[in-house]
């Protein structure tokens, strides 16, 4: 395990939420041993309009800009900065680029952290690498951004190709990810998302509250939790509930798309963004996980967090067929279409299926953050580069 580093980690999602993701993870397995500065970059996105959303966002931003550094636990240390949100212009990049550079050298020097490794999940940080005397750069690419909607393509494909280049070591979070990257840079590497064992283990536990939002749900629900966003194949899961009214369809997590047409049946149920802590407490009222993506060039590359997360609860998971549930498909029900879809979960709830609860967890078991973070600092080790 590296230790004894001062970490520089831009992170991909914004620790305020609660939401403890991959990127959050990451952060808190590396303060074990390390001192780490975690950087909310993820703003409002001002392309290709404006909006009340977005003003809202903007708003939060200044408020969390203006708490200023803040200490979140032993060794770790969040910070907010603020950016110009317009994201299409290069002059726009380079003004905050240089923005960014001045404002982190100050909070570094407050922090006494005078090399630190730059640790990054997002590619547009490559306009800040070299402005702090850092000892290496390590990126986690965990996603193909070109892909994502509402974001300058063009900008995010040059960005991500720069900061593969300039790294001195890649970690990609999908197979699909590495093959598209892998030879261009030596040290590129494939390593899948890890999950809390500890803290999603507890959903086996017969003896956890029943959260009061999920009390009075008639089973057997099948469940989902996580951003309900342009991945969610929601004609899927319109099909899926209105054919099979005797099950409950329970989504826990902020919605970002249109659900008026699945709000109409009433074995549907939007239970909200709930607390991590409670995440466990919610899955052990699952009879079944689902993850019911839609088949894109974005899903083709994601690994989520939450398949993981589902195996370790001990919970049969049915999921569409995209490469990162393919790799596991020993452990997963997969389906191809909307009638195996159905046919699947009607195999789950009645685990007729690949493997035996124990196994799935057997397996999970020996895929935490901290294996992976020991994982990649082997690899470094390996590799002779001293950071």
């Amino acid at each position: 395990m590296i230790q004894g580093k001062d970490i520089l980690y831009f992170a991909s999602d914004d620790w305020a939420t609660g939401v403890k993701s991959g990127s959050v993870q990451i952060a808190l397995t590396l303060a074990k041993a390390n001192r780490v500065l975690y950087i909310n970059l993820t703003g409002p996105h001002l392309t290709p309009f404006i909006s009340i959303q977005a003003m809202r966002q903007i708003y939060t931003r200044f408020s969390r800009y203006a708490a200023g550094l803040n200490q979140v636990a032993p060794n770790l240390w969040t910070l907010t900065p603020l950016t110009l949100p317009v994201q299409s212009s290069p002059l726009i990049w380079k003004i905050n680029a240089i923005w960014l550079g001045l404002y982190l050298k100050q909070i570094l020097k407050k922090l006494e952290m005078k090399r630190p490794l730059f640790w990054s999940l997002l590619p547009q940080t490559v306009h800040l690498i070299g402005k702090f005397n850092e000892s290496g750069v390590i990126y986690c690419c965990v996603n193909e951004y070109s892909q994502v909607n509402r974001v300058p393509i063009e900008t995010l494909r040059q960005q991500q190709k720069q900061m593969i280049r300039k790294s001195d070591y890649i970690f990609a979070a999908s197979k699909e990810l590495y093959q598209l990257h892998k030879n261009s840079k030596k040290h590129f590497y494939y390593l899948p998302p890890g999950v809390d064992i500890q803290h999603f283990r507890q959903a086996q536990h017969p003896d956890l509250a029943v959260p009061a939002a999920i009390q009075g749900i008639p089973p057997p629900i099948i469940g989902f939790y996580g951003i309900f966003g342009q991945w969610i194949d929601c004609e899927l899961l319109f099909q899926a509930a209105y054919q099979n009214p005797q099950w409950s369809f329970v989504f826990l997590g902020k919605i970002e798309v249109n659900v008026s047409q699945l709000k109409l049946l009433k074995n549907i149920h939007f239970l909200g963004p709930q607390a991590f802590a409670d995440i466990p407490k919610f899955a052990r009222m699952f009879d079944v996980a689902i993850i019911p993506f839609v088949l894109n060039e974005y899903t083709r590359f994601v690994n989520p967090v939450k398949l993981r997360e589902y195996l370790i609860a001990g919970l049969p998971v049915v999921s569409t067929r995209f490469p990162a549930v393919e790799q596991l498909k020993n452990l997963v029900y997969l389906a191809d279409d909307t009638s195996d879809f159905i046919r699947k979960i009607g195999r789950a709830l009645a685990e007729n299926g690949p493997v035996a609860p124990a196994k799935r967890i057997k397996y999970i078991e020996k895929e935490s953050w901290q294996s992976r973070m020991e994982q990649i600092s082997q690899i470094i080790i390996n590799g002779g580069y001293k950071i």
